[in-house]
């Protein structure tokens, strides 16, 4: 039955490539559409034809078409974008002919479309509740609201500062040779699509990011919503109030990091936080379905090494409501387990520079990034900790609500995440206080919390929205003080910044149109060194002080090739150098030693200085 299911599922994939190749051809040729609205119709035409013959044929499906419909539209655009990443990572990334990249396409694509199509798609569908569709209409609101409100915006130095390097990569260039970043590789490839959206539709690489960020959070909002409808110890207003607060967390603590490293995390970590905590209460479970959130979760948990923190968490609470170390071998655990040792086989063995070699140089030298003690202390609000704190002290003496614990657990993990970090930056506490957001409309959702409880999560939600607000929407500085010389320095408007911070660089190029020129997002390999150097003894440890300053004289001899092959039309040297402890430090008489810097920095005119920079233009020939 399996092979005959097989040769129906192969028939049906030909029949609609076919009919796809033949109405693309033949709108562009008889309608004379542009290319790639003809490929569009021509997808359509595909999809219509290769629904009706797997779900009738196929798959023999009766009924709820409606649903089969939305599964398949949404299996059939991850196949698009799963060839997509496979072209790219074949034959772009690997370097393997086209047609070796084609094979594998033809060989992953429809292997995981059936395997997809049998056990979910085309799966037996449960009988929707009323007011099923109040959610989705919610959850698809509520994503084209922040569409509409962020798209024009510019975007966080972090995030831009990606934007720039994925496209230097994808056009060529090697990640941690031709682009030294000191994060895992991850966030590049899930920058990429951002890029090839950007292209498709000709719109702005920000927009395209917004966009996509956009889409995968409505996605994450629609599956905790499935989730919360299947439950059956809420009433609809519980669920309903759930659902506001995953949106509230996934936005409002987000303000200034929209599209951040920390905010994917969140954004696939919802759906397997809800999962866990509802555990035991959502009809028809399956492992499947466990196995795909895990997934989900992964790609945002693979992102740094200190986000495996969370499952840990979330199983020790687990199995402390279970009594039994069962929750140690969950599928989700296993999925996870098997995805972080499989990320790091992947990174040894297509990027092994970040291993053998950035590794090891920012263990010598990174730890300068950070500001005081008491920075840190205050960028965690440690009003709306112990608020938090009370909160959980409140709820467990009032019974909390099924499903607290995981969201505590998190939560703490987030909060011991932040610690371990020690930098004081915003964007690391945000996961934190959006989990704090879900534990706050989880109790406040359920009609039996008392008095004190209510309070306390309203005062957590309020110190959210006040330290939201505080912080605003995302400005950058740098594209006032300084894209008004970019923009009149040179047609190339080629961008120099001799600087240990991001934001005078990003989005300053992307929001001009400029050109990035360095391989370093920021020279932040100098402070570290410079630093460690000055606290070192070397006569007692002079291999150590070897170490480091092979490091600086790497670093200056990257900088100045980049400085010189780059052309730049216009210069930023930051004179308040962040991070750097000796107060009299010179960008400009540090690179000077070596020799081939002075002749071509005299070839700049220095014409303003703004906010502690120096602004230099090249000088006309």
């Amino acid at each position: 039955m399996i092979t005959a299911r097989v040769h129906r599922f192969l028939s049906v994939g030909v029949l609609a490539t076919l009919a796809h190749l033949l109405a693309a051809i033949a709108a562009q040729s008889l309608l004379d559409m542009p290319a790639q609205l003809a490929n569009l119709l021509g997808f359509c035409t595909a999809f219509g034809l290769s629904y009706a013959g797997h779900a009738r044929f196929t798959f023999q499906v009766v009924g709820n078409h409606d649903i089969h419909a939305q599964r398949f539209l949404f299996v059939s655009l991850a196949g698009l974008a799963s060839s997509a990443g496979i072209t790219h990572l074949v034959h772009t990334s690997l370097g393997a002919p086209f047609a070796v990249a084609m094979i594998a396409v033809g060989i992953c694509v429809p292997v995981l479309t059936y395997v997809v199509s049998k056990m979910w798609t085309f799966a037996e569908v449960v009988p929707r509740k009323s007011g099923y569709w109040h959610g989705v209409f919610a959850a698809m609101g509520f994503g084209l609201l922040c569409f509409a409100v962020l798209q024009g915006r510019l975007i966080n130095h972090d995030t831009a500062w990606y934007l720039v390097a994925t496209r230097k990569w994808l056009e060529g260039a090697r990640l941690y040779v031709d682009l030294v970043e000191v994060n895992p590789p991850l966030n590049f490839y899930l920058t990429a699509p951002a890029i090839w959206v950007a292209d498709s539709l000709g719109v702005a690489d920000i927009r395209a990011q917004i966009l996509l960020t956009c889409g995968v959070l409505t996605l994450s909002l629609l599956w905790v919503w499935e989730l919360l409808h299947r439950t059956d110890e809420m009433t609809q207003r519980h669920k309903l109030g759930l659902l506001a607060g995953a949106c509230f967390a996934l936005t409002v603590p987000f303000v200034q990091d929209f599209a951040q490293r920390e905010h994917t995390l969140v954004i696939v970590l919802l759906p397997y936080v809800f999962g866990l905590a509802l555990s035991g209460s959502v009809v028809n479970s399956t492992r499947s379905g466990e196995a795909a959130r895990a997934v989900f979760a992964g790609i945002g948990l693979c992102l740094k090494p200190h986000f495996m923190l969370i499952p840990i968490a979330n199983t020790v609470a687990l199995c402390a409501r279970t009594r039994s170390v069962r929750p140690m071998t969950s599928v989700s655990n296993l999925v996870l387990l098997t995805m972080g040792l499989g990320y790091v086989v992947l990174v040894k063995l297509w990027h092994p520079e970040y291993l053998d070699v950035i590794v090891p140089m920012a263990a010598k030298v990174y730890g300068a990034y950070g500001f005081s003690m008491r920075s840190v202390i205050e960028t965690a609000s440690p009003a709306l900790i112990v608020a938090f704190a009370l909160l959980a002290l409140a709820a467990v003496r009032d019974s909390a609500p099924r499903g607290f614990d995981v969201v505590f657990a998190a939560t703490a993990a987030c909060l011991i995440i932040y610690i371990a970090q020690w930098t004081g930056y915003g964007y690391q506490i945000t996961p934190a206080f959006s989990l704090i957001a879900i534990a706050s409309f989880w109790v406040l959702s359920r009609p039996a919390s008392s008095v004190v409880v209510r309070v306390l999560a309203l005062a957590c939600l309020g110190l959210i929205c006040v330290n939201s607000a505080r912080i605003g929407l995302y400005r950058s500085p740098a594209t006032t003080l300084f894209q008004p010389y970019l923009e009149s320095a040179g047609a190339e408007r080629r961008l120099a910044v001799f600087s240990s911070s991001l934001w005078p660089s990003f989005p300053l190029v992307l929001d001009s149109g400029g050109e990035w020129t360095s391989r370093y997002p920021a020279l932040w390999l100098i402070p570290g060194a410079l630093n460690r150097l000055q606290s070192t003894a070397c006569k007692s440890k002079p291999a150590d002080c070897l170490a480091v300053e092979g490091v600086l004289a790497q670093t200056r001899a990257d900088v100045v090739t980049d400085f010189v092959g780059g052309a730049a039309d216009l210069l930023l040297v930051d004179k308040n150098p962040f991070y750097i402890d000796d107060p009299d430090f010179s960008y400009v008489e540090f690179f000077s030693e070596d020799p081939r810097f002075l002749p071509h920095f005299q070839q700049y005119e220095l014409i303003d200085v703004k906010s502690g920079f120096e602004i230099y233009r090249k000088k006309s020939p």
